[in-house]
C-alpha cells in the first residue's frame, strides 16, 4: 500500500508531464537523474580505485609465497589527485563532485522528504568515495613504510585492505537503498504517456534482471543462479523482439544493447556451466570474475556497458524518464598461503545449495557412494588406480577448479580442503587426456574416524563424476 501511495504522490507532483510546451527537461525528472548520474559516476571512480587495490594486494602477496598477475597498469602515482573531483576531467565529462552539486542545486524541484532521503544517500556516498581515495595513498605510504617480511607490520597492510572491502560493501549497500526509493518512480515511469512504451518496459526489465543476476552472484545464491539467467535471457529475447529495436533514431544504441545482452547471457551461461575463470582472476574465484569483470562489464559505463547506452538513448529521445543505475564492483582481500593453515583451500564459496548437473558442457553423474569427514579440514591423496597411461584429469572443489591438467601417476597429490560448514560440499572429476586406457581412473585416500578409507572417481570424455562430502555435526 505504501509504495501505491508513493507512486501517485510522484503522479501528483507532475513527474512525467511535461512543463508547459517547453521542450526544457521536467524539472523533477532531472533532479531524480542528478543522483542516478552522481552514483553512476562514482561507481567508475571506484572501479579505478579497486584496480589498485587489486594490485596492492597482490603485490604484497609476493612477500609471502603468493604469486599474482597485474591486472591493471596505472598506479598511483599516474593519478594523484582526488579521482572523484578529477580537476581535469581525465576520467569524466561531468565529475561525481558536480554531478552532486547538481543534485544539492536541482533537489529542491522534488517534494522535501524524497529530497532529503535522496540528498542522505548520496552524501553517505560521497563520503565512502572520499574515504576510499584516501585509503589508495594511505596503503601505499604503509607498504612503503613497512618490512614486508614482518608478519605483524605485513598484517597492517591487510587490515587496511579489509577496510576497503567494507567501504565497497557499505556503498553497494547505499546503491540498494536508493533504488529502493526510485523503484516506485520507475514503475509509474511505464505509463507515460510521452514516451514509446513497449520499448521503456523491455529496457527496464533487462536492467532489472540482469541487476538480480548479478546480485545473486554477488551474494554466491547458488540455487538461484539457474532461475536468475533465465529470467535475464527471457528479458533479452523480449528485447530483440520488440519492435522499437528498428528505431531509426536510436539505431545504434539499441544495436550495441541487443549485442551486450546476448554477451550477458553467453557469460550467465559460462558461468553456470563452465565455472572457467580468466587466469589473472584464478586467485579471486568465480564468483568474483562473473560478477567483476565477466558479466558487469557488459553492464556498466567501464567496458561499454549497456546502462550507459540506456542512459544516453533517453537523453537523446528527450524521454522524461529516470535513468537506470548501474551496480559497483566488490572487493576481496587474497590472503598469501602460509597466512592461511596447512596452505589449506577454501571454496569461494561458502555456502553450496544444489550440486551441479553440467560442467564445462560435461553431464555430471553423482557417485553411489559419499566422502565422510569428522573434521571441517580434510586432507585427500590423489593417485592413479590403473596402469600408469598418462591420465590427465581436472579437480573442482566447490565449483572452483583446483586442479587444471594436471598428469596422475602413482605418486600421491596431497590436497587439504576447508569444508563449508553449511550446505553441500563435493569433488568433481573431469577428464581431459584418459589416455591409453579409458575412462581416467583416480583412488582418493582420506582418513575418517581414525582410519585410511579409500575410493575410485572415474571420469570420460562425455562424463564428469562429483562426489559428495558429507561432514559429521
Amino acid at each position: 500500500m505504501s509504495r501505491y501511495i508513493s507512486i501517485v504522490l510522484l503522479l501528483s507532483f507532475g513527474f512525467f508531464t511535461k512543463t508547459g510546451h517547453s521542450q526544457k527537461a521536467n524539472p523533477q525528472i532531472e533532479a531524480i537523474n542528478n543522483y542516478v548520474q552522481f552514483t553512476n559516476e562514482s561507481i567508475h571512480g571506484l572501479l579505478i580505485v579497486h584496480r589498485l587495490l587489486e594490485n596492492f594486494n597482490q603485490d604484497i602477496n609476493k612477500y609471502v609465497d603468493l604469486e599474482g598477475q597485474q591486472i591493471n597498469f596505472y598506479s598511483n602515482r599516474d593519478i594523484q589527485f582526488n579521482i572523484f573531483e578529477d580537476p581535469e576531467h581525465w576520467f569524466y565529462d561531468k565529475t561525481p563532485a558536480e554531478w552532486y552539486n547538481s543534485a544539492k542545486l536541482n533537489g529542491r524541484n522534488l517534494p522535501k522528504e524524497l529530497s532529503g532521503e535522496l540528498f542522505g544517500i548520496i552524501t553517505e556516498m560521497q563520503d565512502i568515495c572520499t574515504e576510499v581515495n584516501k585509503l589508495r595513498f594511505d596503503l601505499e605510504t604503509t607498504i612503503n613504510s613497512s618490512d614486508l617480511t614482518d608478519r605483524l607490520q605485513l598484517g597492517t597492510v591487510y587490515d587496511q585492505l579489509e577496510r576497503g572491502v567494507s567501504l565497497y560493501d557499505e556503498f553497494w549497500a547505499l546503491t540498494q537503498q536508493l533504488k529502493n526509493k526510485l523503484d516506485p518512480i520507475y514503475l509509474a515511469a511505464r505509463s507515460n504517456s510521452t514516451i514509446d512504451k513497449e520499448l521503456y518496459h523491455s529496457l527496464a526489465s533487462l536492467h532489472d534482471t540482469n541487476w538480480n543476476l548479478l546480485q545473486g552472484i554477488r551474494e554466491k545464491r547458488d540455487g538461484d543462479i539457474a532461475k536468475l539467467l533465465k529470467e535475464y535471457t527471457d528479458s533479452a529475447n523480449d528485447f530483440a523482439n520488440t519492435k522499437s529495436i528498428t528505431r531509426v533514431d536510436a539505431t545504434r544504441r539499441l544495436g550495441s544493447i541487443l549485442n551486450r545482452s546476448k554477451e550477458v547471457v553467453s557469460s550467465g551461461n559460462r558461468f553456470y556451466k563452465t565455472a572457467e575463470v580468466d587466469p589473472e582472476y584464478k586467485l579471486y574465484g568465480k564468483f568474483y570474475f562473473y560478477h567483476n569483470s565477466d558479466i558487469i562489464n557488459k553492464y556498466n559505463r567501464y567496458g561499454n556497458g549497456y546502462v550507459f547506452e540506456m542512459n544516453k538513448m533517453i537523453e537523446e529521445l528527450d524521454w522524461d524518464v529516470p535513468q537506470f543505475l548501474e551496480i559497483p564492483h566488490y572487493f576481496k582481500v587474497i590472503y598469501p598461503k602460509k597466512m592461511n593453515e596447512l596452505g589449506s583451500i577454501a571454496s569461494t564459496d561458502s555456502k553450496i545449495t544444489l550440486l551441479p548437473r553440467e560442467l564445462k558442457s560435461r553431464e555430471i553423474r553423482e557417485a553411489d557412494h559419499i566422502i565422510k569427514a569428522d573434521t571441517t579440514m580434510i586432507e585427500i591423496k590423489l593417485y592413479d588406480n590403473m596402469i600408469q597411461d598418462d591420465d590427465i584429469i581436472s579437480l573442482n572443489f566447490n565449483g572452483d577448479w583446483v586442479l587444471e591438467k594436471e598428469s596422475i601417476s602413482d605418486k600421491p597429490i596431497k590436497l587439504n580442503f576447508v569444508l563449508n560448514q553449511e550446505g553441500k560440499n563435493f569433488l568433481l572429476l573431469h577428464a581431459d587426456d584418459v589416455g591409453k586406457r579409458p575412462p581416467a581412473t583416480i583412488a582418493l585416500e582420506y582418513k575418517y574416524g581414525g582410519s585410511k578409507e579409500r575410493l575410485l572417481l572415474k571420469s570420460d570424455l562425455k562424463q564428469s563424476e562429483l562426489i559428495e562430502i558429507v561432514l559429521d555435526k
